[in-house]
């Protein structure tokens, strides 16, 4: 069944902010793609990043995308 999973499908239903990181030569989740399904999130907020699918866990990138993260949440969710 995984062949067949598609948050595309269901992305339309989320309403709750949501951070899309999205990298600029991605082959498994395609720009465009990413794009397409962050215009059906109602509260989206969106990081472009250069380079692959894996590059947000390699150096220099994840401590950019964790400190994206890190904002995301104190401005979404802050803790009182």
């Amino acid at each position: 069944m995984i062949g067949f999973y598609s948050p595309a499908r269901t992305v339309g239903n989320v309403s709750c902010p949501a951070l899309l990181q999205v990298m600029s030569n991605d082959a498994a989740t395609p720009t465009n793609v990413a794009f397409k399904a962050a215009g059906k999130v109602q509260r989206a907020t969106i990081h472009i990043h250069e380079g692959g699918h894996f590059n947000p866990y390699v150096e220099p990138l994840p401590s950019v995308t964790i400190e994206e993260q890190l904002a995301f949440l104190r401005k979404e969710a802050p803790v009182k």
